[in-house]
């Protein structure tokens, strides 16, 4: 019997290590994640381009902040670009807003394109399909944004001038969830949310984000970006997904991150994790699985040696389970004190207000990443994703349907806080 539990004790030891050393891995790049982002800070006045640029602005509804958002897309200093918004219809309120802003800057490249309902892909995807069905003969460079990012006037050149790195196939940026005070949605949007954002680096294998990224012409046409997107559900790791099948890199860009405040209740807030995560799980399967597979571990391994801590069989298995678990709970916390230190970096005026959710989320980090395996898994089984008010369905085949629309007037939507940034401030 002692040599039994003697067994059971080592594998559990065995078990702990594995764990600890995931969590210090992840804890590292954390790490890395920050110090990237603050080297790379420092060299935005220097970066320039005269690389021709078209931007492309998919829109729908009139969401809060809309016009001043657009508004900044027409301030950007980059020497050499247009901007091509793109609406499902010119009924939609974005159409008036965005023609009004194009009168009102009447010595900017604008224009404005409808493309019309679809019905067997997202419309974002069919909006960005027809936007680039068309390009004009000088342009060398795709750029892409949404309507609810604000992005800083450095913002467009930057993206830009980093396809100049070596291997950069593709610039990303990406969002980070900033707030004042404590809100328990506030709380689980920005600890995931920046746990993910964590993961994009120098040498990550990065993802792209549709609210902020570019693409060389000449990547976009060889690899036929535009006929992948058709019947797909989403634009952005969509692309992804055919710049890696390519082996193609995707650069991430620290002064491209958008700051953004989450006006939704709690269950929206986890309604739109579901989806981003719905989203992976039927685009980017591996990706979803891979994500499955390690958080599944990390979870199973707190909490089971929370158990074990608790009522092992024996002494020395309950007194190395309770050690363990400390230590994996304070890799947990070091590297939400890494999110903190990141925003912090990103964002050195608006970080003060976010005191109580730092702490909040060094304190419940364990907590805090069930919540987002939960919501990985949740996500992964829906069939049926909620997008800018249409409801959009797949069927046994992976094809995609729209089922019902709402009227673009109430789609709801994130508002993305106009704000300076580190980036901001380097740059001026």
């Amino acid at each position: 019997m002692a040599s039994t539990d003697g067994f059971w004790t080592i594998v559990l030891g065995l078990w702990a290590a594995v764990a600890c050393a995931q969590a210090a891995l992840l804890l590292l790049q954390a790490y890395e994640h920050r110090r990237f982002a603050a080297s790379r800070l420092r060299g935005v006045p220097l970066l320039k381009t005269q690389r021709r640029t078209l931007l492309i602005v998919p829109c729908r509804g009139a969401e809060p902040g809309l016009a001043e958002n657009l508004e900044r897309f027409f301030r950007q200093d980059h020497p050499n670009y247009s901007i091509r918004f793109v609406v499902e219809r010119a009924a939609d309120p974005a159409y008036a807003v965005i023609r009004e802003l194009i009168a009102a800057h009447p010595h900017s490249h604008a224009e404005v394109l409808v493309a019309g309902e679809t019905t067997g892909e997202a419309q974002k995807v069919h909006n960005l399909r027809q936007a680039t069905a068309d390009l004009p003969r000088d342009v060398e460079v795709l750029a892409f944004a949404d309507s609810d990012a604000a992005p800083a006037a450095h913002w467009l050149r930057l993206m830009v001038a980093r396809l100049d790195e070596p291997q950069a196939a593709s610039v990303t940026g990406y969002r980070w969830f900033l707030a004042n005070g404590l809100r328990i949605a506030d709380l689980v949007v920005y600890s995931i949310n920046a746990g993910y954002a964590v993961l994009l680096g120098r040498s990550a294998p990065n993802l792209v984000w549709g609210g902020s990224w570019a693409i060389l012409r000449t990547t976009f046409e060889e690899l036929n970006i535009r006929d992948a997107w058709a019947g797909t559900i989403c634009d952005d790791l969509k692309v992804a997904d055919v710049l890696q099948h390519a082996g193609r890199r995707v650069e991430f860009e620290p002064a491209c991150i958008i700051p953004t405040r989450n006006h939704w209740n709690l269950s929206q807030t986890l309604a739109f994790l579901e989806r981003q995560f719905s989203l992976a799980r039927h685009v980017v399967p591996r990706w979803w699985w891979a994500a499955v597979l390690l958080q599944s571990f990390s979870q199973i391994s707190f909490w089971g040696l929370t158990a074990c801590a608790g009522m092992a069989w024996s002494p020395t298995a309950r007194l190395l389970a309770a050690w363990s678990l400390a230590l994996l709970y304070v890799l947990y916390a070091l590297r939400a004190v890494c999110r903190a230190w990141a925003t912090r970096t990103y964002f050195p005026t608006e970080w003060r207000g976010m005191g109580a959710i730092f702490l909040a989320d060094i304190l419940l980090a364990p907590v805090l990443a069930l919540v987002g395996w939960l919501a990985l898994i949740s996500g992964g089984l829906r069939r049926t994703i909620v997008w800018r008010g249409i409801v959009y369905r797949r069927d046994s085949q992976g094809r995609w349907s729209v089922v019902s629309r709402r009227s673009a007037e109430t789609s709801p939507a994130t508002t993305i806080a106009v704000m300076p940034s580190e980036a901001d401030r380097l740059a001026a």
